[in-house]
């Protein structure tokens, strides 16, 4: 996809995040699926993949993220985020 004009979107949205990092609202503690401190999360819904290789993949992942950003999860930053940022739910103004 194409990049919004005057720059990079990566640079969009460390300016997005940067800004958002003090910004609180009271629905910003819900428990959300998708948080990705919720990850852990992700292994009920194994039996869901029905490729075998697939599920073998998502297993690794599963097992890379408790192996490593589990454990050090409570010590990062925790902010409200957009998290999806991509080329097709961004307005671009030519």
């Amino acid at each position: 996809g194409r990049e919004p004009s005057g720059s990079g979107l990566g640079e969009v949205v460390a300016r997005a995040d940067s800004v958002l990092e003090s910004f609180s609202h009271e629905a910003g503690g819900r428990d959300l699926d998708w948080d990705l401190a919720n990850f852990r999360r992700a292994h009920q819904y194994l039996d869901l993949v029905t490729s075998a290789e697939q599920r073998a993949l998502a297993q690794h992942f599963i097992g890379m993220y408790d192996a490593v950003a589990a454990p050090v999860l409570h010590m990062l930053p925790r902010s409200i985020i957009h998290n999806d940022f991509n080329d097709y739910n961004i307005v671009d103004v030519v």
